[in-house]
Formats: structure tokens, sequence, C-alpha cells
């Protein structure tokens, strides 16, 4: 199992969306009492996301300012590189950064993905 709780979607490569735990249990649950779910209909159709050459400290601001627990990390032709949680901000070396995520995300509002 990869434990991820949250994957891109893409479309002619092309990113449309991010599937993630919290979609699948509020939407897709929601939309089985009907049939014929698609991740298209469950889908969080936003995509937050940061470079892979951003600081460290900027990203985790910029998640806790907009809510969100995992942004997508792209390069700079928007090619995707990969997913930043903050659970990886939590074990990086920078020490600062770590806190700071952690004491930014327990001071706002509930997370998104």
């Amino acid at each position: 199992m990869a434990d991820c709780g949250a994957l891109p979607v893409a479309e002619q490569d092309r990113l449309i969306g991010m599937l993630t735990d919290r979609d699948i249990v509020v939407r897709a649950l929601a939309k089985s009492n009907r049939g014929g779910a698609t991740v298209r209909d469950v889908m969080s159709p936003e995509v937050w996301y940061c470079f892979e050459d951003d600081e460290l400290e900027d990203v985790a601001r910029s998640m806790a300012e907009i809510h969100v627990c995992r942004q997508v990390v792209l390069d700079r032709s928007k090619r995707l590189k990969g997913i930043l949680s903050l659970g990886d901000l939590a074990e990086t070396d920078e020490v600062d950064c770590a806190s700071n995520a952690v004491r930014w995300a327990s001071a706002l509002a509930p997370a998104k993905a």
C-alpha cells in the first residue's frame, strides 16, 4: 500500500484536480447511493502547487494560509515532480520550517486535503 492521502488527477498531460481521502469519504460515499460515481465527480478541482525550487518556509506558510495539508510540486515547466505534505515538512532537518508548519497548521481552521 502506498499510504497516501491524495492523488493528482490528469487529463491529456494537464493536472485537473486532486483526489483526496476526504473526497472519497465525503463525496464518493454520498454519490455511491446513486451509483456510477467517477473520479471527476468526486475529486477536488482546485490544485494547489509550489515549485521544486521554492523555499520550504514559504511553501509551509502558503499551505497554512490556504488550509491544505498537501501541495503538488512542479518544475518550472509545470511538470509534476511530486507531492509535499505537512508530514514531509515535519520530517525535514530545517527545524524552523518544520515547527512553523506544524504551528501554522494547528493554529488555523481545519485543513482540506
